[in-house]
C-alpha cells in the first residue's frame, strides 16, 4: 500500500463520482419561525443577508436553485452548507488533510469537491477532483472501476468518455462560475447541427435527439450564450454534454466497432428466447403476443431504445389495446346475452368459455403491455441501455 493510500485509509476520506452524490435524496425540512420585516424607509436593507466566511463565494444552480460554495484561494467546491460554523470547520479540517495530497496534482487548473458528513468528530468526507483542462474528473490515487461503481472498461477511449460524462454531470450540478466555456458551446452547436441532419436524413440515425429537439436545444443554447453568464452557459453545456456523452458511450463512439446504425448489435445483447408459457399464450391468442414482442424487439436493439421510437410504439399499441379491450367487452356482452337467450347447455358452456377467454386475454394483454412499457421507463430523455 502506497503512502497516499495508507494516509487516506487512516482517515475517512472516500472517492466519489459526481453522479452518486445523493443530491436527489429526500431532504429534511428547514426550521422556520416568525420574523420582523425591516422597513426599507428606515434601513438600507429590508432583509438580513447571510454572511459568508472570508474567502468564500456563494452560487446557486440556475435550474434547481441549490446553493453551492467556492473558495478560489483554496480551490474548494462544496454543496455542504459552510454558513453553519461546524460544517465550515469540518470542511476546513478536511482541506488541511487533502491539500498536501492535492498539491501533488500535476495539473494546475482544477478544483477539489468536498462533501462532508454529519457524523461525530470529523466524520467522513467524499471528494473528487475536477480537471478543467482535460474536462474529466480524477482522484488522488489509482482506483479500480469497481470501487467507484463504474462499468467494466472496453478501452482507453471508453474510460475517457466515462470520466468526461462525470465532468459534465459536475458542471450541471455545480456550474463553474470562473470558467468560460464559450468555445465548447460553439462546438456543441456544431454537434447539434450534425445530429439534426443525421436524424433528418437517416432512418437508422444513432442521434440521441430528434431533429426538432436539436433545433430547440440550439436555439436555447444560443439564448443562453447571448444573455447568460458563465453559470447559465456552463449549466446548459453540462446538461447537453452529459446526454450526448451517454449516447456516445452506449454507441461505442470513437471505437472501431462503433454502432453505425441503431439496428446494429455491438454489445452482444440479443433478445432472450420466448418461454414455453409465452409461446402457449401466443398460440391461444392467435400469435398476437409474438407479433407484439417482435415489434418491441425491433426498437430495443442491443438493450438500447430511443425515446422517439418508444413513444411512437407505445402510442400505436395503446390505440390497438383500446380496440382489443372494446372487442373483448363486446364478446363478453354477447356471451352474457347468449346465455340468457338459450337453454342449450352446450351453447351456454361455449359462451362461458368465450367470456372467460375474453376476460383472461384482456387482462393478460394489459399486463403484458404494462410490463413492457415499464421497461421503456428505463430510457433516458435521449437514449438508454445497459452497458
Amino acid at each position: 500500500m502506497s503512502m497516499v493510500q495508507a494516509f487516506m485509509s487512516a482517515h475517512r476520506l472516500k472517492e466519489q463520482l459526481p453522479s452518486t452524490t445523493q443530491r436527489y435524496d429526500d431532504q429534511e425540512p428547514g426550521s422556520s419561525s416568525p420574523m420582523v420585516i425591516r422597513s426599507t424607509f428606515l434601513n438600507e436593507q429590508s432583509t438580513v443577508e447571510v454572511e459568508l466566511p472570508d474567502g468564500w463565494q456563494r452560487f446557486c444552480n440556475p435550474a434547481e436553485g441549490r446553493p453551492y460554495y467556492r473558495n478560489p484561494l483554496l480551490r474548494i467546491l462544496t454543496e455542504s452548507n459552510i454558513t453553519e460554523g461546524h460544517v465550515l470547520n469540518r470542511v476546513m479540517q478536511w482541506n488541511q488533510i487533502i491539500a498536501p495530497l492535492a498539491s501533488r496534482f500535476t495539473k494546475r487548473d482544477y478544483d477539489v469537491v468536498l462533501n462532508v458528513s454529519g457524523d461525530e468528530g470529523m466524520g467522513s468526507c467524499n471528494y473528487y477532483l475536477v480537471d478543467y483542462a482535460a474536462k474529466e474528473i480524477s482522484w488522488l490515487r489509482d482506483l479500480p472501476t469497481t470501487t467507484l461503481g463504474m462499468p467494466d472498461i472496453r478501452s482507453s477511449n471508453h474510460l475517457k468518455l466515462l470520466l468526461s460524462e462525470q465532468f459534465w454531470v459536475h458542471c450541471e450540478y455545480m456550474p463553474p462560475p470562473h470558467k468560460d466555456f464559450r468555445q465548447n458551446a460553439e462546438n456543441l452547436l456544431a454537434t447539434l447541427g450534425v445530429l439534426s441532419i443525421d436524424t433528418l436524413s437517416s432512418t437508422g440515425s444513432v442521434s440521441p435527439f430528434q431533429q426538432e429537439e436539436c433545433e430547440l436545444y440550439s436555439r436555447a443554447l444560443l439564448q443562453a450564450l447571448n444573455n447568460g453568464g458563465h453559470i447559465e452557459i456552463n449549466w446548459c453545456l453540462g446538461r447537453l454534454h452529459s446526454l450526448i456523452t451517454q449516447s456516445r458511450i452506449i454507441n461505442l463512439f470513437g471505437e472501431p466497432n462503433a454502432r453505425t446504425d441503431r439496428n446494429v448489435v455491438v454489445n452482444g445483447q440479443k433478445s432472450p428466447p420466448e418461454t414455453m408459457v409465452f409461446m402457449l399464450w401466443s398460440i391461444l391468442m392467435f400469435n398476437i403476443p409474438s407479433i407484439y414482442l417482435a415489434r418491441w424487439n425491433a426498437i430495443w436493439v442491443d438493450r438500447v431504445t430511443y425515446t422517439r421510437e418508444w413513444r411512437k410504439l407505445t402510442k400505436d399499441v395503446m390505440e390497438e389495446l383500446l380496440y382489443g379491450l372494446i372487442a373483448s367487452g363486446v364478446m363478453i356482452l354477447a356471451s352474457v346475452t347468449l346465455q340468457g337467450l338459450t337453454s342449450s347447455t352446450a351453447i351456454r358452456v361455449l359462451a362461458t368459455v368465450a367470456m372467460i377467454f375474453a376476460i383472461t386475454s384482456g387482462f393478460y394483454a394489459a399486463s403484458l403491455f404494462s410490463k413492457l412499457r415499464t421497461l421503456g421507463g428505463c430510457a433516458a430523455d435521449a437514449v438508454s441501455g445497459a452497458v
